[in-house]
């Protein structure tokens, strides 16, 4: 029976026209438990996905869809991986890297861009360099029009704060942002998952419309609809790892029949199979079924036919088919640090409450402390000494803000890194670029408050500079040390509660609290590598340094008697180091 979702769909076999993804003996282990045997997740699976087809992998929850996938898209960092994977004959690694894109289950967008802004900014970073603005453009408004997301185009994507589209709409989206390079192979995760049965037909149809000029879709689905389902060119129906069918899905149904497991009358053929895998019991019979059948001799065919002739073959000698299908143009360096500096401060304009946080943060804070010190009588000059502590700690309790900030960065990061989009070094520099001036006018105005209210360093207008420098790069040197609890930690919670530990030691170092003679023996190490220490001894130096009564406080004080200048010299070099390491990080951690 002819499929009406199929026709007049060209299912492509030449290498020339598309790309034929093959894999076989593909085994997986992880460790098991601290005695444990290793787990073996995924066991002896073999597949092919040829060019201008829609491969399905289903299977109950925990079967190893979502496993498989990430090893045919070499997104698997842990445990053991045995078998073979080919696209056109050649290793995947590096065709796959080149030629492929990985829609991941979960939509990763920046929900205060629109969707066109979104699509617009993956054309810039991924489409050929040589490519101009106008062809870029066009070339988006032209995937608007496939994703059927014209008619909010101009619409926020939306988040946890911000109303924007829906789900549907954000799923085409993600997809959007993957095919905007016209990829010939196509991996998606769970695409439907959480939406409704609408929904869930136009993301399906998209890749449907994909097959349509030759694109290799394979996608893995949980529960899909009987419509759906027929959209199918390919089934591969996974229990526990192993394989029970592989071949037209069309035939699954008819195929187990003959194996005596007739399908109830009216019953979606998903739901059907979906029953059948997951009673355990039969998995044993399924197995042995499957290796005999005659669906697993075609498919030892097709494995045979579009695998390696010579596995030892370099990945390196592939030429790409098709110039249409490359979409690994990577675009210079200065380029994507432009490209990613206008979409910060796009998002910055258009989400103005974080900068408007920060701003009354800080200006609350000033004029609060302004009003408390002003008119200090007895014992002035300790109380001023706390307030000047207390003021620069006023850095180190708002940076905490940076750690959730850099965390949604960071899986949008991701994301895009996996993706090709740009490097690391262009992603960071152009975070920290574009913050600058406003950490800058935030904390000119919070300093002189603070100067001119207390009336510190005499009011000298040299010395409100210095303070000035002295208070942003305290701020830059928190917000780089709490950015990389943000890159580290997995979870919210656990970074703030890091960077809190963190930031109340240099808070309690900064020598006003506990002057260093006062410091027990074994911990007086601790004072040199606290950054907040040379932040106060500068910030004392200008408040005290100039008359002889000064220099004895600072004495009874355990303030080091430096020039200002080494304490600025010593904390831009600590900004400098959290900088770095925060890019390390992002390096690390981020790459899998």
């Amino acid at each position: 029976m002819a499929d009406p979702y199929r026709e007049g769909v060209p299912i492509l076999q030449n290498d020339d026209k598309g790309f034929n993804l093959s894999f076989t003996r593909l085994n997986y282990h992880v460790k098991g438990g601290c005695k444990s045997q290793p787990k073996h997740i995924l066991h002896n699976l073999a597949g092919v996905a040829r060019a201008g087809e829609l491969v399905a992998i289903m299977g109950p929850s925990g079967s190893g869809k979502t496993t498989l996938l990430n090893i045919l898209a070499n997104r698997v960092s842990t445990g053991k991986i045995t078998g073979q994977v080919a696209i056109n004959r050649q290793n995947a690694k590096k065709v796959f890297q080149r030629h492929g894109a990985y829609v991941t289950q979960d939509d990763i967008l920046y929900g205060d861009l629109t969707v066109r802004e979104t699509l617009m900014y993956a054309a810039l970073l991924r489409l050929p360099f040589s490519m101009s603005h106008k062809e870029k453009s066009k070339a988006v408004d032209e995937l608007i029009e496939m994703l059927g997301l014209t008619a909010v185009k101009n619409s926020r994507i939306g988040g946890l704060y911000i109303r924007g589209i829906s789900g549907g709409e954000k799923r085409r989206v993600s997809i959007g942002v993957e095919v905007v390079t016209s990829p010939g192979l196509l991996l998606a995760d769970e695409v439907t998952s959480g939406l409704d049965s609408h929904a869930a037909a136009k993301v399906m149809d998209i890749l449907l419309n994909m097959t349509k000029r030759g694109t290799t879709v394979l996608t893995t689905i949980h529960q899909p609809s009987s419509q759906i389902y027929q959209r199918f060119d390919q089934l591969l129906l996974l229990g526990k790892g192993n394989t029970m069918y592989f071949g037209a899905a069309e035939h699954a149904v008819h195929y187990f029949a003959n194996l005596g497991f007739q399908s109830p009358p009216g019953w979606n053929p998903a739901d059907y199979l979906l029953d059948l895998v997951a009673d355990e019991t039969k998995h044993p019979q399924l197995i042995e079924d499957f290796q005999r059948s005659d669906p697993n001799q075609r498919l030892k065919s097709l494995v045979q036919e579009y695998h390696p002739r010579d596995s030892k073959r370099d990945s390196t000698e592939i030429s790409a088919p098709s110039s249409f299908w490359c979409c690994s143009n990577k675009t210079p360096w200065l380029y994507q640090f432009f490209v990613l500096s206008h979409r910060n401060i796009v998002r910055m304009i258009k989400n103005p409450f974080n900068s408007l946080q920060m701003l009354v943060s800080y200006l609350f804070s000033a004029v609060f402390m302004g009003a408390l010190f002003a008119d200090l009588k007895q014992n002035a000059d300790n109380q001023l000494t706390l307030c000047l502590a207390f003021m620069l700690d006023v850095f180190g309790i708002n940076a905490f803000f940076a750690v959730g900030l850099f965390m949604q960065d960071a899986a949008v990061y991701r994301r895009e890194h996996r993706g090709g989009y740009y490097s690391a070094s262009a992603f960071y520099l152009s975070r920290i670029i574009c913050l600058i001036p406003l950490n800058a006018l935030v904390c000119f105005g919070y300093t002189a408050i603070m100067f001119y209210w207390l009336n510190l360093g005499n009011q000298e207008p040299n010395k409100l500079g210095l303070m000035f420098l002295i208070n942003y790069l305290t701020l830059e040197t928190f917000l780089g040390m709490n950015e990389i609890f943000g890159v580290v930690c997995t979870r919210f919670d656990t970074g703030i509660v890091t960077a809190g530990v963190f930031n109340t030691v240099q808070m309690l170092l900064n020598g006003a609290f506990v002057n260093y003679p006062n410091i027990p023996q074994y911990l007086q190490w601790s004072y040199w590598v606290a950054f907040m220490m040379y932040s106060m001894t500068g910030v004392m130096l200008l408040q005290y340094n100039d008359t002889p009564a000064g220099q004895e406080y600072l004495k009874l004080y355990g303030i080091q008697v430096w020039e200002v200048d080494t304490c600025i010299y010593v904390l831009l070099a600590w900004c400098v180091f959290f900088r770095l390491l925060c890019y390390i990080c992002i390096r690390i951690f981020c790459r899998k």
